[in-house]
């Protein structure tokens, strides 16, 4: 069984309200590395798996709890 199934797709927008940041914030984010890259569905569709998503959170938010800034 494909775990992937149970792992939905976030858009841009979706992950930026995630996040709560602007588009343009998190299309900054991914250029300078510093957020997971998008997956390309299609010429103007991207997104990204909620997993990878909440993972980056759950970083930052253990980031924040010691101090580290990334």
């Amino acid at each position: 069984m494909n775990n992937q199934a149970n792992d939905p797709m976030l858009r841009k927008a979706d992950v930026a309200a995630r996040c709560d940041v602007h588009f343009a914030t998190l299309d900054r984010w991914v250029a300078a590395g510093a957020f997971p890259a998008p997956i390309r569905l299609g010429p103007k569709t991207l997104v990204w798996r909620t997993s990878t998503v909440a993972a980056w959170l759950a970083a930052r938010e253990r980031d924040a709890a010691t101090g580290r800034v990334r």
